[in-house]
């Protein structure tokens, strides 16, 4: 394993070792390399800066005036140079201040800096990256996305298992949901939460995710690693009177140290920009070395 990897791993063993153990295979191995990277923030403020790898001038960033004039009268050096990894700060704060306002029972001690993704597909991908590996347990409802089964049991050969959320006259209900977590006797699983649900967009109400979440906290009681991806892609979507913050508040605000919340939302579905991918990863932590080591 990387030197690098290392290290972080060691951060976290040191201030949190269930979030280590946690951690798949690859999610173990994974960590942001030196050399370009970081000789590119080494190499700003310098004089020459021969590693940006972007075409410049005296007055900055090179472009071509036929792609400029679809933007308006905006800054070329806000369009056109490459973004961090982890996407542009500005965009990430703006994101992360969003969340907050619209989870008034969050705070910004609570969650990590917003992570930006090609979409929340991409997002969902990463988190497997992260956390599953082959032969882990899945625990999803019955009506589900059906990407969930290529993001997790093809990508990562994690097993699939569901749970009834709706009675033979169509009501909502929690017993299946809670009848897999009290039967669950594994050292670990990935609960993937959905709300509203696609297909069937149910979002529970208040007193549902009360229970949910004392299922949740139940089940890590036992010692259950519990990792709980928060798929937010149609947050706001409410019609009715239901639980108006994401279920990833809730889930958080336990500040449980068996339980990992990872919320995943982005701009698709809340403000109708289809096409835009944009998405983002945030992680439920009041541990600052997690926030910032993931």
């Amino acid at each position: 394993m990387n030197p690098l990897a290392l290290e972080l791993n060691e951060q976290l063993k040191k201030e949190y070792p269930v979030v280590l153990d946690m951690l798949s295979d690859l999610g173990k191995s994974i960590y942001y390399p030196k050399g370009i990277l970081s000789q590119s923030g080494e190499a700003k403020g310098t004089k020459y800066n021969a590693t940006i790898g972007m075409a410049t001038t005296d007055e900055g960033i090179m472009y071509t005036d036929a792609l400029y004039n679809q933007f308006g009268t905006q800054d070329p050096s806000d369009i056109f140079p490459y973004a961090p990894p982890q996407g542009d700060e500005r965009l990430r704060t703006l994101w992360q201040h969003k969340i907050l306002k619209d989870n008034p029972d969050l705070s910004a001690d609570d969650i990590s800096k917003p992570v930006v993704t090609n979409a929340l597909t991409h997002g969902l991908s990463l988190a497997g990256d992260l956390f599953v590996d082959a032969q882990d347990t899945i625990l999803l409802p019955e009506h589900n996305w059906g990407n969930y089964k290529l993001a997790f049991g093809v990508r990562h050969s994690a097993n699939i298992e569901t749970y009834k959320a709706f009675e033979e006259d169509g009501s909502y209900t929690l017993e299946y949901f809670k009848h897999a977590l009290e039967q669950y006797n594994k050292e670990k699983v990935i609960l993937v939460l959905n709300f509203p649900n696609n297909p069937t967009g149910y979002t529970p109400v208040v007193e549902e995710v009360k229970e949910m979440v004392e299922a949740i906290k139940q089940l890590a009681d036992k010692g259950t690693q519990v990792i709980t991806l928060v798929d937010d892609a149609y947050y706001g979507l409410f019609f009715e009177d239901v639980y108006k913050q994401s279920v990833f508040t809730a889930i958080t605000a336990l500040n449980h140290v068996n339980i990992m919340p990872v919320k995943i939302d982005g701009a698709t579905k809340e403000y109708f920009s289809w096409g835009f991918r944009v998405g983002f990863l945030t992680f439920g932590s009041q541990n600052d070395v997690v926030k910032d080591v993931l």
